[in-house]
């Protein structure tokens, strides 16, 4: 029997069955609570295969029932204020929409129901952990600056890490580094004898504390 090898899309098709990188759970705002669904992202060696499923979408009226709606990959880490925590599209490159890294194929529905899936490029899934992705109430018309014309922002995920192994686990967003104060940071080394002194300074502050803590 001959062994064929499996083409880039047949390659797709068997890693949408498997476990993805990132995953982001998108929910709807005040207008349109019923949104609901997910898009999850896979790493290939040609980019990043995204597979988006959205659920309770708003429908238009007959004869057509079609509706267009944008989605982007926004470079804020939150969903807040009503999804202007979100910030604005992905862009590490400053370039022109639609040229944004972040930006995606428009979703279009006529049952309220819509999948999709995309490769792209010109990023990773790890770079993309802790950001967003936003649906626009509007199509993107992908020529106006800046940010395609698609109208307000009606759900919106966070972008999690998947653990690797066992269980779908997201894993915590990073948190950034704390950098101490510049004064902190230039303190000279202490001898050994003034090392010594305030060791048990700090121990009995930190015993006073403690004390003064349970009393009250």
């Amino acid at each position: 029997m001959q062994n064929h090898q499996l083409i880039p899309g047949g390659q797709f098709l068997v890693m949408l069955r498997s476990r993805p990188q990132a995953i982001a759970v998108v929910q709807g705002g005040e207008e349109f609570p019923e949104i609901n669904g997910e898009l999850r992202f896979y790493q290939t060696p040609l980019g990043v295969l995204v597979m988006s499923s959205l659920r309770g979408l708003p429908t238009a009226q007959p004869p057509c029932r079609k509706r267009f709606f944008g989605l982007h990959i926004h470079e804020g880490s939150g969903c807040g204020d009503a999804f202007a925590k979100a910030g604005g599209h992905y862009n590490p490159t400053a370039a022109a929409h639609p040229c944004h890294a972040g930006d995606l194929p428009s979703v279009v529905t006529a049952t309220g129901f819509a999948w999709s899936v995309t490769l792209l490029g010109d990023l990773t899934a790890e770079e993309i952990v802790g950001r967003t992705v936003i649906l626009h109430k509007g199509v993107d018309d992908f020529t106006s600056q800046p940010a395609g014309n698609s109208g307000d922002r009606i759900a919106c995920g966070v972008i999690y890490a998947v653990q690797p192994y066992g269980d779908w686990v997201l894993l915590p967003l990073p948190q950034p580094a704390e950098i101490p104060p510049e004064e902190e940071m230039a303190a000279p080394e202490p001898t050994s004898a003034q090392g010594e002194a305030t060791n048990t300074e700090k121990t009995e502050n930190l015993f006073v504390k403690s004390s003064s803590q349970t009393a009250g």
